[in-house]
């Protein structure tokens, strides 16, 4: 299965695709900014345009 066909299979309202490679599930995000967001781990991954 192709990380397109993944992210086809998941709803949209709860995933969001930061990385052509990562989605994150909404529910585990607490802070989101331009640059980055951070999630409920308290984790700042990076998010840069490719």
């Amino acid at each position: 299965m192709s990380f397109a066909e993944l992210e086809e299979l998941l709803p949209a309202q709860d995933f969001v695709c930061v990385h052509r490679s990562f989605l994150v599930t909404l529910d585990r995000v607490t802070t989101s900014r331009k640059t980055g967001f951070r999630l409920q781990t308290n984790s700042y991954p990076s998010v840069t345009p490719t």
